[in-house]
Parts: C-alpha cells; sequence; structure tokens
C-alpha cells in the first residue's frame, strides 16, 4: 500500500493504476466477491470512519483500519490498524485489565455497564480501543522485544502511541469486502486516492 512510502508515484500514475483497476472490477460480474485495500485522499477522523461504515453497513464490508502513526511525509517501516467489527476476533471473560485498556476488546464495549453510558456512537470506542492496543503493546517491551528479535518494533509501538495521543487516531486507509457492483459505487462515490485488489471470488458465498 502507499502508505508506507510517502509520494512513491505521481498523482497521474496513480489515477492510471486506478482506471486499470476499475475497467478490471467492470468486467468482472456483478456479484463477484472482491477484497480490496483502499487509501483515501485525506485522512478520515474516527467519527467520519463511523459515518462511513453506517453509510454501506449492508452493502461493503470493512475488515481493517489502517490508522496513521507517522506525519504523512514520513516512511513507515510498520503498519498499525484494528479490525472495527465487534463479533470478530479472540475474545477473553478475563476482565482484570479493563481499567487500565479500556476496550482493549471492542466486544467489551456491549457489555451492561458500557451500554448504560452509551450515547450511540462508537467513535469514542474505536479510538480508545486502538490506544488501548498500542498501551498494552507497550506495556510488554520485552515480549515485543523477544519476538521481534530487536528493539525496532518495540520503539515502533512507542512512537506511534506518542503520535495517537497527540494527533488523534485518524483513518489513512481501509480493506473492506464487497460485491463488484457495490465496490465500484463505493469507489465513485468517495474521496479514494488509490485502489488495490487483495482478492477476488465467484460470490460471497463461496468460501
Amino acid at each position: 500500500m502507499d502508505i508506507r512510502y510517502p509520494n512513491p508515484r505521481k498523482d497521474e500514475m496513480i489515477e492510471i493504476d486506478n482506471e486499470e483497476i476499475i475497467n478490471h472490477i467492470n468486467d468482472l460480474n456483478p456479484v463477484s466477491y472482491i477484497s480490496s485495500y483502499i487509501i483515501f485522499k485525506e485522512d478520515l477522523s474516527i467519527k467520519e470512519l463511523e459515518e462511513l461504515r453506517r453509510k454501506y453497513s449492508d452493502k461493503v464490508r470493512f475488515t481493517w483500519v489502517g490508522v496513521r502513526t507517522k506525519n504523512e511525509s514520513d516512511q513507515y517501516s510498520y503498519l498499525s490498524g484494528f479490525n472495527p467489527n465487534f463479533s470478530d476476533g479472540s475474545v477473553t471473560a478475563d476482565n482484570s485489565y479493563k481499567n487500565k485498556y479500556p476496550y482493549l476488546q471492542l466486544v467489551d464495549s456491549i457489555n451492561e455497564e458500557s451500554r448504560k453510558n452509551f450515547n450511540g456512537s462508537f467513535a469514542d470506542v474505536y479510538s480508545k480501543h486502538f490506544i488501548s492496543l498500542l498501551k498494552y503493546m507497550n506495556d510488554r517491551e520485552k515480549t515485543v522485544k523477544a519476538l521481534d528479535s530487536s528493539s525496532i518494533k518495540a520503539a515502533y509501538y512507542k512512537s506511534a502511541l506518542s503520535y495517537v495521543e497527540r494527533n488523534g487516531v485518524n483513518i489513512y486507509g481501509i480493506l473492506v469486502y464487497g460485491e463488484a457492483k457495490e465496490l465500484l459505487k463505493f469507489i465513485n462515490s468517495e474521496n479514494v486516492k488509490s485502489i488495490e485488489i487483495d482478492a477476488v471470488l465467484p460470490s460471497k458465498y463461496v468460501n
């Protein structure tokens, strides 16, 4: 994805690539099921992300959200983000972490206590979830270093946490799944900078 390498290509080249990909999607059966990486022309706030998800909730499935953790002009060594779906991923009944890492599991936001304070928006939940993920990793520096066999990733998590605490949780891109016809509507209607096809299935009913 372009986010790793700022300004690697001129806009004209990106537009040519986008046109080729759009033409390819147009040539597919309208019900072909496509996973696609999409980068926006401008970052979305977490509230704008939530509004976008709701707008396409029954047409396009958001499965990963890329969060900006460095300045736009900086080169990225690692990408960070989260799965915005509450029912995906592992779940533990252990609640000892909840005060220190609020919404570390998104499913925590739908328990009885959280529902009492719910204001109708998941923007705050998503922000706290992502920051908790970074704090959790930062608090386990020895483990991160052991798994990565260096201190580079541990330093990245510190830098990323510092960045989002200063600048907020802003979204540069997403991984989405949708039928060809619905994906084209999304691409043509939203503020899309670049598109990359990850995979194509005959239909969404094929595993």
